[in-house]
This record gives structure tokens, C-alpha cells and sequence, in this order.
């Protein structure tokens, strides 16, 4: 694949980039001049060609031919990007001023409805939930701009600005923000101003799950750790002890940093009998190669020291990213889960890593489309329980468990779509 190097999760390094020798500055073009190719040749989500990718390209080489420092170079390689409008594709150095990571980084799910741009979800304990944010309420200002004004600019200078799906990223990751200043909002709550300023999020877990009973329900829930080989051991540990339990959630609300699909699959496979498809591949570059389709389905063993045969629902939410996502969807595609809760956080595809050599620079490109094995793209799957957090929901506060909790009790198996 051209120098690419698979890898089904996403790459979340933090790190800054430090002081390093001064490449000269055709190395840096020469990086570019590889990305803007690679990405040509690979991204699997071009929906009308790579025309508006090219123009980009052609605005942004001038700017990466007159970067002198990696500061800057990964500068343009960012703003480049961002004119796929695509949280799944992202540099694997960041400067101080980069963007925060979606949905890892950010708090704050919105999306536009008309006009107005709303609030859906705020992530439970996080600085927007302790600062009163709650899902309902309207942005109208970020960093004392008005928020229409705002997602003008972040949609870049080249790329399409008009369709739903690029205005509600702009919009997310203006929410998001960057890793060096505090985010600035205004918001009407009921009708009321409200203004605040929010810290950066922090996701750090102590450890790779956690597990409980409740009643006779067994719960395990996550801690963004599906690219840790650790959660396996954890995982076997967890179900072993709520193994007699009469159902079990699995509770996939804090999975938004990418992982592995060997440890996705460790997972399904202590709930299954027997080897099945859960996810369907498409290769897109293939088919523009040879002129031949290339799809193929992968497919799942089951696992001792047994299996759990009782009922699961799986919980999930807008931090269900990634492998998240393909985690849930591969348990219903096995027939084996129903999924209860909001759309998930929708990232495209599987991501392959294209190494910049000059500069030690790394991108991760999605290269693979991703599919229920029904044929549902995994970003445009929906949760067949859905529950909509901008309703009051009443003697609870966690709605989305009560909905998994209900829908446990009444023992209906999972419908495929």
C-alpha cells in the first residue's frame, strides 16, 4: 500500500513537538508533496473525487515551502486536513496550539439544527458538566465570536462549506478547542445568557474497566482502554466474577481514543458459540486500481474458558469512538447485543499511517471503509434503542443505563437492521 502501514486505531500521541535540527526546507515540501499523494491515492471518503482536496493542496504547498520550523510545517499539515472535515483523520505530533482532539478531547457534543447550533450531550463530570452546561442549550458565541461567524472560518478556504456533515464538525471542534488557551462560551439556557470559560478535558483512567452488580444485572464499563492488551486479562477477570449474572451490560461510554481490533475481538468472542462475521471492509483504492470491487468480512472465534449466553445490551454514546463503535456494532452484527443509547461519535472508517520521512511526521488517514455486516456504514449507524438527552428525563440521572437497564428486563432479542 504505498509505504502505508495498517493500523484500525487511532493514534493519539500528545506529545509536542520538541527542539529538533532545522530540516531544510525541501525536506519539509517534500513531506508534503508525500502526504498530499498518499491522501489523493488513499482516502477512502472522497465523495465527489479529490477535486477540492487537490485545490487545497495547490492553497497550502506555498505555506509548507516557506515553513522553517516543525512548528510550523505541522501548522499547515493541520489547516491542510481540516479540509477533509474528518475527526478520524489527524497528525501524530501536535504544537501547543493544535486542536483538541474529537471526541477525546472535548466535552461538548452539538450539532446544527437550522439555525441554531444546540447542544445534544456534555460529557458527565467533565469542566462543561460541573460548569452547568447542560444538552439543550444553544450556542450563540465561542471566544467572544459569534458562533455562525466562527464555523464560517473554521471550514477552511477551499473545501465545501455548505453540507450538515462539515458545518456540525467545524462546529465540534470549535467546542473542542485548542490545547493552549481555555474555551470562551456564551450560551442561552431557557432563554437566559449564560457565559462561561472551560478548562481542557482530561480522559486519563486509572484502570482498563470497571465492574459492578446491579440487582442481578452484571455491569462492565470501559475506561478508554481499548487499545491496552491489559483490558483483556481485566475483561476475563470482570466476567468471570459476574458470570452468574442474568444480564449483563457492557457499557461503552468511554471508548472515544481508537484501539485494536485484536482486543475488540477478545471481547465478542467470550460471547459467542461459534466463528462469525461481525464487520464488513471495503477497499476503496482496489477498485480504482484494477477496476475490481475488494470487500471482505472478518470474522470472529469464540473464546473460553466460556461463553456468556445471557442477555447483553451494550450502552453507547458520542464519546463511542473508533473502535468503540466497531465494538458495538460488531455485537449486533453477531446478533448477539442490542445497543441502546445516542448516535455514536460516527468516525470514518479504518485508518492506515502515512509516514513523512524528512520530518519524523506521521498522518492517519482513513484508507478503509467500515460496515455493519448488513451493509450500514459503522458512522451512520444508529442505535436501534435511541435516547434523546435533550428530553427531561425523569428519576434518573443516567438515562441512557436506565434505557439499557429496561430494555434488559424485557429480554426482546437484538433486530438486525
Amino acid at each position: 500500500m504505498r509505504k502505508l502501514f495498517c493500523t484500525l486505531g487511532l493514534l493519539l500521541s500528545t506529545l509536542c513537538s520538541k527542539a529538533a535540527p532545522t530540516p531544510p526546507a525541501s525536506d519539509y515540501l517534500a513531506d508534503f508533496d508525500t502526504l498530499a499523494t498518499e491522501v489523493t491515492a488513499n482516502y477512502a471518503y472522497f465523495t465527489d473525487g479529490p477535486q477540492h482536496w487537490q485545490a487545497a493542496v495547490a492553497h497550502y504547498r506555498p505555506l509548507a515551502a516557506k515553513a522553517r520550523d516543525q512548528l510550523a510545517f505541522i501548522t499547515v499539515l493541520e489547516q491542510l486536513l481540516e479540509e477533509l472535515h474528518d475527526d478520524h483523520t489527524q497528525l501524530n505530533r501536535n504544537t501547543p496550539s493544535s486542536p483538541r482532539l474529537v471526541p477525546s478531547g472535548t466535552d461538548l457534543w452539538a450539532a446544527w439544527q437550522g439555525d441554531t447550533a444546540r447542544l445534544v450531550q456534555v460529557r458527565p463530570d467533565s469542566p462543561a458538566a460541573k460548569a452547568g452546561l447542560q444538552a439543550g442549550m444553544v450556542m450563540t458565541h465561542i471566544q467572544g465570536q459569534p458562533i455562525a461567524v466562527a464555523v464560517a472560518q473554521k471550514l477552511g478556504r477551499v473545501a465545501p462549506q455548505t453540507s450538515q456533515r462539515a458545518r456540525d464538525w467545524a462546529l465540534r471542534s470549535l467546542l473542542a478547542g485548542r490545547r493552549d488557551q481555555p474555551r470562551q462560551l456564551r450560551l442561552l439556557a431557557d432563554g437566559k445568557p449564560l457565559e462561561v470559560t472551560l478548562a481542557g478535558v482530561s480522559t486519563q483512567a486509572s484502570t482498563p474497566l470497571s465492574h459492578k452488580r446491579i440487582g442481578s444485572t452484571g455491569y462492565i464499563r470501559l475506561n478508554n482502554s481499548l487499545g491496552k492488551d491489559a483490558l483483556i486479562t481485566a475483561f476475563d477477570a470482570a466476567l468471570a466474577e459476574l458470570g452468574d449474572s442474568q444480564g449483563l451490560i457492557l457499557d461503552l461510554r468511554d471508548t472515544p481514543g481508537g484501539g485494536n481490533s485484536k482486543i475488540a475481538r477478545a471481547i465478542m468472542s467470550r460471547f459467542i458459540a461459534v466463528e462469525a462475521a461481525y464487520q464488513r471492509h471495503d477497499l476503496p483504492l482496489e477498485a480504482q486500481q484494477t477496476g475490481i470491487a475488494r470487500a471482505w468480512l472478518e470474522l470472529v472465534q469464540p473464546r473460553g474458558p466460556f461463553q456468556y449466553t445471557r442477555p447483553l445490551v451494550v450502552l453507547v454514546d458520542h464519546w463511542t469512538g473508533s473502535m468503540g463503535e466497531g465494538l458495538a456494532i460488531g455485537l449486533h452484527s453477531l446478533g448477539r447485543a442490542q445497543v441502546v443509547g445516542t448516535a455514536m461519535a460516527g468516525l470514518l472508517g479504518a485508518t492506515y499511517t502515512i509516514p513523512l520521512p524528512q520530518s519524523g511526521i506521521s498522518a492517519n488517514v482513513p484508507a478503509e471503509r467500515l460496515f455493519h455486516v448488513r451493509g450500514t456504514p459503522r458512522e451512520d449507524f444508529q442505535p436501534p434503542i435511541r435516547v434523546d438527552l435533550t428530553q427531561p428525563a425523569s428519576n434518573t440521572d443516567d438515562p441512557i443505563l436506565a434505557a439499557g437497564l429496561r430494555e434488559l428486563a424485557s429480554h426482546r432479542p437484538a433486530q438486525l437492521p
